[in-house]
């Protein structure tokens, strides 16, 4: 089982004197097969030498720097193979805890990996 965790946002929570993300996200890309890993890497590394082509070379798919023709393409490869992804998204000023973004982080990563069924994994490898 591979998972693939990225946020998106900041945990800055001081809306009077700066300007923090309003939203938190975190989202998990879940892959239980090698096979379907490799048959998605490709497709991605593909996808990135072609747009590195055209700009400087890119090493990673940002959704806010991609445009949707792009987007889409991918999907379209990569929509038969059996992922999952699960996502949190948090509008950070209904939060009225202390706000130790450490702690947070965290618990929302708690929070989302919860609804992760690991069946019969038991091996854990984390880099």
């Amino acid at each position: 089982m591979y998972i693939y965790l990225d946020e998106s946002g900041d945990l800055g929570f001081d809306f009077k004197n700066k300007k923090p993300s309003r939203f938190f996200t975190i989202c998990c890309v879940v892959i239980k097969k090698d096979e379907d890993r490799n048959f998605i890497l490709k497709r991605i590394k593909r996808i990135l030498k072609n747009i590195s082509k055209k700009r400087k070379i890119i090493e990673e798919i940002k959704a806010i720097e991609t445009n949707l023709r792009t987007k889409i393409k991918l999907y379209n490869k990569i929509k038969d193979i059996n992922f999952e992804i699960y996502s949190i998204i948090i509008k950070k000023q209904n939060i009225k805890v202390l706000q130790k973004a450490d702690i947070l982080y965290n618990y929302f990563v708690e929070m989302i990996l919860q609804d992760i069924i690991f069946d019969d994994f038991t091996t854990f490898i984390f880099r």
